[in-house]
């Protein structure tokens, strides 16, 4: 299967849901604002945090803008969910020892 056959596939797919998706970032985006403004966590729990969002819009991008073959799309899904995984990890450490 082709790269343009899964996007087409995932298009299908989130049309309906697009609007949740887009509410999702929005509330994301809204809360990672709010907590930087509040000045409560420190520069090195900011950092983590941002790079755990940029984890999830990497994942998002990977998931909705397939590339190459479906071999080359699992191989790269689940890189992105070990990824995913370990900046969650480290973030939840960081917050513990917060």
């Amino acid at each position: 299967m082709k790269a343009s056959v899964m996007r087409e596939m995932i298009d299908a797919w989130t049309t309906a849901e697009k609007p949740l998706l887009v509410a999702f970032e929005d509330n994301l985006e809204y809360g990672v604002d709010q907590i930087r403004q509040s000045g409560f966590f420190d520069e090195r729990l900011l950092r983590q945090m941002g790079d755990l969002v940029d984890v999830y819009y990497d994942v998002y991008s990977a998931v909705m803008y397939p590339v190459g073959s479906i071999e080359d799309y699992d191989y790269l899904l689940d890189k992105k969910q070990r990824e995913a995984k370990q900046a969650s990890r480290q973030f939840r450490e960081a917050l513990e020892s917060f």
